[in-house]
């Protein structure tokens, strides 16, 4: 098994398990991906921006990271 074979390996086996963040405003819901784009400085380096949003229905807050 070569090293790549094995990051992919354990990337499926541990993904599953990780919870997404909390939400830094309400500390009530998980912040989840709504879009994400390649950076426009860093994208050729495999960098992305993400916008993120609170799934608790009483916050609803947008944000970047």
């Amino acid at each position: 098994m070569t090293l790549l074979e094995e990051l992919n390996w354990v990337a499926t086996h541990v993904a599953p398990y990780e919870l997404p963040p909390v939400c830094p405003w309400c500390s009530a819901g998980h912040m989840q991906v709504i879009e994400e784009t390649p950076d426009p400085n860093f994208g050729a380096l495999g960098v992305s921006s993400r916008v993120l949003r609170c799934d608790a229905p009483t916050c609803g807050k947008l944000t970047e990271a």
